[in-house]
């Protein structure tokens, strides 16, 4: 059922006694607001989150949206979908990719993104047990495998094109 709440949180340790999440994830906010134009839903306490709770380090769990709310999971579904995070005093900069995860259509069909990047291939939105098959565009086998996560990687060493096979969906990228 979709609803109209939307917007950005972002969770901390209340029992880190140093203030440092709070003031990452505030940072955070802050940052993400900025960059994603999204309504600010404040830093929350999220000790009840056991990965915050049982962390030796500050630490912030990011919200980003609400799958309930059409325009926000429309975003999350988008693999362009991201932000990049002001870190530390010396503006060292990372990138947060927030979208990207596996679409389903309305018969229930699931859609993965391929993509080659730094002469890498990436293929995103699988589940675990996923049949992964490469191959070069004349149909040399290049690599198979059995998906462990939702990401797979694999070092590509030649310019050419090839055809990802994810269980029986075939994709084409190219490698320059």
């Amino acid at each position: 059922r979709m609803s109209s709440i939307n917007g950005t949180e972002v969770m901390y340790e209340a029992g880190d006694s140093t203030g440092e999440s709070k003031k990452f994830a505030q940072m955070c906010l802050d940052n993400l607001l900025g960059e994603l134009g999204t309504k600010s839903k404040g830093v929350v306490v999220g000790d009840e989150v056991y990965i915050i709770r049982m962390s030796k380090a500050p630490v912030a769990l990011v919200e980003v949206g609400f799958m309930t709310n059409q325009k926000e999971l429309d975003n999350l579904q988008d693999e362009d979908y991201t932000a990049s995070l002001e870190a530390g005093e010396n503006n060292t900069r990372f990138a947060l990719r927030i979208g990207g995860f596996p679409r389903v259509d309305t018969n229930g069909n699931r859609h993965y993104y391929v993509f080659v990047t730094d002469q890498t291939l990436y293929v995103r939105g699988l589940v675990e047990g996923d049949k992964i098959t490469v191959y070069t565009q004349s149909g040399q086998l290049v690599h198979t495998a059995t998906a462990t996560g939702p990401e797979f990687k694999l070092p590509l060493h030649y310019a050419s094109g090839y055809v990802v096979k994810v269980n029986d969906t075939s994709h084409k990228v190219v490698n320059i």
